[in-house]
């Protein structure tokens, strides 16, 4: 027969893994949810090509900003603004 104390202990361990895996399974389920990321192109606005390529988080909605960046057509440093393909 199992000591009061023993008998306890089995129980606190039972208790805090199951809370673990749930907490676990709670993290994990946020993890999946969360890819508010995608991938939008930058076109140079003087020739029109779409040099480059980068990943923004889109959660407020996507995100309109010009950087100057180097146009290999223009062979020089142009302002580049955010499209989509």
């Amino acid at each position: 027969m199992l000591s009061a104390r023993r008998l306890f202990e089995s129980f606190l361990y039972a208790f805090i893994a199951e809370r673990s895996l749930c907490f676990i399974r709670e993290v994990l389920a946020v993890m999946a949810k969360s890819k508010k990321r995608e991938y939008i192109w930058l076109e140079c606005k003087e020739c029109g090509d779409r040099n480059y390529r980068t990943e923004v988080n889109v959660q407020g909605g996507t995100p309109k900003f010009e950087l100057k960046k180097f146009c290999k057509r223009e062979r020089k440093h142009t302002l580049h603004k955010v499209r989509r393909k």
